[in-house]
């Protein structure tokens, strides 16, 4: 008795370290056209997975992979190519708490958010554009160690595809793109470090997007990487709430390009540039937006620098992005616990519990 029960333990502590040994991809969940935890229903065990053409589908879960932290989930039908996600991951450090092997204790490891109001589950960026019929639908996790791992599940999409959505065309701020043969124009003087910024030095150029965007191209006049580092705060604000940052550090005079994760749709912004590191010496490190002689409409800068002469606007692109993905990235901790983790974990403590009862017979 005490051998069988000897290797009973051996058999659970066993699939215990298995499973925190390897990489590890858990959906928790899958809901049809529901953003929220509260409001859907987990369709994940059906098999087919049932789905109209035009749906939308998001996904809960976590990937663990003790030699690589997770870069991006992305999705594909029948082998095709990969496609986006909506930008919603969170940290995970109840993952590495329930006994779980995964880099960085946790940190990017989650997708989707249990509330709508704090971003909500991870979409599937356009599947609803496949085609009807019966597909194998593929779900990827991405590892910083160049792995993925991935699960299939089988669907069958009733009606006609959904048109796809089409993306909305860049938008210069200046009004065109810049002709390679035009001279740039010196835009702003230097932004210098913050323990020299006595006046609050920043430029903000305020405009307004014809189109939805995810992005911007900047041309900026920056020194060689060489003499040392200048970054830049680049804030997007919608009204006067800053809704994405990103930033821009110094590799010489060029574009430079801002993802800011998630798509935004068409109106009023302001972009904000600060300076995070840097002086405005001679042969020293600094960022200086530059402009061209530009015809955009809408387009005003508030700034407390030197300015450039009248006409002149600056070389801002924005990128342009489908309306698709466009829900808020969360941050922090999350509110609950996904079921697997609490079961893996519960793994563990009937295991435990078992030593002791062994040791107890003994």
């Amino acid at each position: 008795m005490k051998k069988i029960l000897a290797i009973a333990i051996a058999a659970i502590m066993t699939v215990a370290l298995c499973v925190s040994a390897s990489a590890n991809l858990n959906v928790d969940r899958i809901f049809i056209n529901a953003n929220d935890m509260s409001e859907g229903t987990d369709v994940k065990d059906n098999d087919p997975i049932e789905i109209n053409a035009g749906d939308k589908v998001y996904i809960l879960g976590w990937a663990a992979n003790p030699d690589g932290a997770l870069t991006e989930i992305v999705w594909s039908v029948d082998g095709g190519a990969d496609q986006k996600c909506s930008d919603i991951y969170r940290d995970r450090a109840d993952v590495a708490g329930a006994g779980i092997a995964v880099a960085d204790n946790g940190t990017h490891a989650g997708f989707g958010v249990d509330a709508a109001a704090d971003g909500g589950l991870m979409e599937l960026i356009g599947i609803g554009s496949v085609a009807g019929g019966a597909h194998v639908l593929t779900l990827k996790a991405i590892y910083a160690d160049g792995t993925n791992e991935t699960k299939d599940y089988n669907i069958n999409i009733s009606g006609e595809a959904a048109p796809a959505e089409e993306k909305s065309e860049d938008q210069w701020l200046c009004g065109s793109e810049p002709d390679a043969t035009q001279a740039p124009s010196w835009w702003f003087n230097p932004l210098c470090t913050p323990e020299q910024n006595t006046d609050g030095r920043q430029i903000t150029v305020n405009f307004k997007a014809a189109g939805y965007f995810s992005g911007i191209s900047v041309f900026a006049y920056c020194n060689a990487a060489d003499l040392g580092e200048a970054s830049t705060k680049v804030e997007l604000i919608a009204d006067g709430a800053t809704v994405a940052e990103g930033a821009i550090v110094s590799e010489g005079d060029k574009a430079y390009d801002v993802d800011f994760g998630k798509s935004f749709a068409p109106g009023t912004y302001s972009l904000k540039f600060t300076p995070l590191t840097g002086n405005n010496t001679a042969n020293g490190t600094w960022f200086v937006l530059g402009g061209f002689a530009g015809t955009g409409e809408d387009v005003s800068v508030d700034h407390n620098v030197n300015g450039p002469a009248d006409g002149i606007q600056p070389s801002i692109k924005l990128v342009g992005a489908t309306p698709s993905g466009s829900a808020p990235t969360p941050g922090g901790n999350p509110k609950t616990a996904d079921a697997a983790v609490i079961a893996i974990a519960a793994v563990a403590v009937v295991a435990l519990a078992g030593v002791v009862v062994a040791k107890k017979v003994r």
